[in-house]
């Protein structure tokens, strides 16, 4: 216990000393001081945390906050997704219960309000995967043919009817939970189980 806390003094006055002998502009200078054997891997938590909120999450992220995409830093990505998706969670919790005390408004407008704001969270990333998905898929067309169309940047006309489709969906999903009472806090499990499936398909890749 004794060894424990002076090892912690010891590299607190380090970490202090390197950072009044220099002018830390950048996260990147910090992380060298961070790599000990204690805080090795939660630097790396840290590192994969910011990876994966700047991949599937539209709000903004200084971009010197962002680490790069090694190996070693996006060591814990599949753990950060469910982690990244109890913020979502979080988000649509408050956002609901904001909405279940607007009863002037129509369960419909509501609802459609909540999948404004699940796509503005992510910035459409997955539903611009489901349509090129769709575009290839339903083109019957050869495996090679099929490929050629996902790098397509092009939305065809499968793609648009995924979206229409999706979108409304999701806003008449939101509107019958929110004519029926739905709880929030169930609710705010929806983007962890989501994130967790993806974590739980990554990683078995």
């Amino acid at each position: 216990m004794r060894e424990s806390a002076l090892s912690i003094s010891r590299y607190a006055k380090s970490l202090k000393e390197s950072l009044k002998r220099s002018r830390i502009n950048d996260i990147s200078e910090i992380v060298p001081l961070l790599f000990t054997a204690r805080g090795f891997i939660f630097v790396l938590m840290i590192k994969s945390f910011l990876i994966v909120f700047s991949f599937i999450s539209a709000i903004p992220i200084p971009v010197k906050f962002i680490p790069s995409w090694t190996p070693e830093n996006l060591r814990y990505f599949c753990v950060m997704l469910p982690i990244v998706g109890g913020i979502f969670g979080l988000i649509w919790a408050v956002s609901w219960q904001i909405l279940s005390f607007v009863p002037a408004i129509s369960s419909i407008l509501r609802g459609f309000v909540m999948m404004i704001l699940t796509l503005a969270l992510t910035g459409g990333i997955h539903l611009d995967g489901l349509m090129d998905t769709c575009d290839a898929v339903f083109s019957r067309r050869d495996k090679a043919t099929r490929l050629k169309i996902l790098s397509d940047t092009h939305a065809g006309a499968f793609a648009v009817m995924a979206c229409v489709i999706a979108l409304m969906a999701k806003t008449l999903l939101f509107s019958d939970l929110l004519a029926h009472n739905a709880d929030s806090y169930t609710l705010s499990f929806i983007p962890i189980y989501s994130r967790l499936g993806m974590a739980i398909i990554l990683n078995n890749l």
